[in-house]
């Protein structure tokens, strides 16, 4: 096998963790910035509020029982402009929010949905 083609098959695979990687980061970095860093309670409520945004996601997303395969990426993925997006939403939701836990909770929430809803507008104009 080429290396070329190797090297495809490791970006192609990392696509999708890497930009939610950016963007779980980049909200936790500006909630760091806005309620200082958190008590254990406050990481708790971040990670709460990226599963109830990803449970949630994936219970709307749900349309049968039945095993769905992989869907295949597309190249606009590795553009992850979704992973700014997902920053530019925390970074005005903290604005408004003053009490920690909640932004926390809404930091971590905010940047799992706008991530995942992001990136499923984009590649569905993108295949259209």
């Amino acid at each position: 096998m080429r290396f070329r083609s190797v090297l495809s098959l490791v970006v192609a695979t990392i696509d999708l963790p890497f930009g939610y990687t950016l963007s779980i980061w980049a909200a936790g970095a500006i909630a760091i910035g806005r309620y200082g860093f958190p008590s254990f309670g406050q990481v708790f409520a971040f990670i709460l509020g990226g599963i109830a945004a990803y449970v949630g996601s994936a219970l709307l997303a749900m349309t049968e029982v039945a095993p769905v395969p992989a869907p295949a990426c597309f190249r606009s993925t590795l553009l992850n402009v979704c992973a700014i997006l997902a920053a530019i939403a925390v970074s005005a939701i903290a604005q408004f929010v003053s009490t920690p836990a909640i932004g926390y909770f809404l930091a971590g929430g905010t940047a799992t949905l706008v991530y995942i809803f992001a990136l499923a507008i984009l590649n569905w104009l993108v295949a259209g």
